[in-house]
């Protein structure tokens, strides 16, 4: 009995993964994608109809008959409401920059819709997790922002991400899974600042102070949004306050930048976890100086150059970093 009932639970989930399947990194979601059910109080609703009905069949009573079937009505259409609130949303998935380990990172879903409406109470949560549910009213160009679980350094797997909606009377969920194939790499946990300096880094206060003072001789080109790890004096304050977003300066340096390598052989008294964590520190820092850095890691060699991107692909490299047999 019990390997009959395992074998049904496979052929179901089976059925439900390829019902779900996402081949890119957005989806529409279609009738074959949505469920619905009545909830808790979908299925007391139904009890109090049943008993009207009896009373209305014991007694004959025309207004019970005429109540009972207005209500039973109303339920019917709250059905197709419900089921309607889901249909034909288009969410698309932004992936985060390269998230660290051991710390919260941040999911974006942008929600496009066929028409003007709008799609009230609808209910985003990431499956497994324990985060405050919050409700949603989805209008064309909404972005909803889910915090993921905290992971651990490597290739991950996206969690599923459960959209629901009881709009608008309560009486039946309607619900659908979003199963984004797409793996989420994860960079080791930096080292605390401070604690390991790359070689030709002296850590002396005249060492700051001059780099204090090329920072101040560097030009202002821009505004970028923030990043973990950019110095505090660099934040654009003003500009903040007047955007929901926190923004960095971005600067050209006027005089020529010197180039950082960044080795994994610098550290040999380290272990693996620990050689990828202040590699990583290293990183986050070169990026802040703004200066041209470097990395050579066993498997990688990533040329200097300096930027959003070129931090991303060294992050990555950590990352995916496996010990050689």
């Amino acid at each position: 009995m019990t390997q009959t009932t395992d074998r049904r639970a496979g052929h179901f989930a089976r059925w439900t993964r390829k019902r779900l399947r996402i081949t890119g990194n957005a989806v529409t979601l279609e009738r074959r994608r949505l469920f619905i059910l009545p909830t808790g109080a979908g299925l007391g609703y139904g009890a109090m109809l049943a008993v009207m009905l009896l009373f209305a069949l014991n007694y004959n009573n025309s207004m019970i008959f005429a109540a009972t079937f207005l209500l039973a009505g109303i339920s019917i259409n709250a059905i197709w409401q419900t089921h309607r609130n889901l249909l034909g949303l288009k969410i698309e998935l932004i992936m985060p920059s390269t998230p660290l380990a051991d710390r919260p990172a941040t999911l974006i879903l942008s929600i496009g819709l066929d028409g003007k409406q709008t799609h009230p109470a609808i209910t985003f949560r990431i499956v497994g997790t324990e985060q405050r549910v919050r409700t949603h009213d989805i209008h064309a160009g909404t972005q909803i922002r889910l915090e993921l679980p905290v992971l651990s350094r490597g290739r991950r797997a996206l969690p599923e991400i459960n959209i629901s909606t009881i709009y608008p009377l309560g009486l039946f969920r309607t619900w659908s899974l979003l199963r984004f194939p797409q793996p989420l790499l994860v960079a080791p946990a930096p080292a605390p600042r401070g604690l390991y300096q790359p070689p030709g880094h002296s850590g002396s206060a005249q060492a700051d102070a001059v780099a204090t003072q090329a920072d101040e001789e560097d030009i202002l080109v821009g505004l970028r949004p923030y990043q973990y790890g950019d110095p505090i004096r660099r934040i654009a304050w003003r500009a903040s306050a007047r955007s929901e977003a926190l923004l960095s300066k971005q600067f050209q340096s006027g005089t020529q930048a010197h180039t950082t390598w960044l080795r994994w052989t610098d550290l040999p008294a380290l272990d693996t976890e620990k050689r990828l964590s202040v590699l990583c520190r290293w990183v986050l820092d070169a990026d802040g100086a703004g200066h041209p850095y470097g990395l050579v890691i066993p498997g990688a060699e990533i040329p200097p150059n300096r930027g959003p991107g070129h931090r991303r692909q060294c992050l990555e490299a950590l990352a995916r970093f496996e010990q050689p047999a």
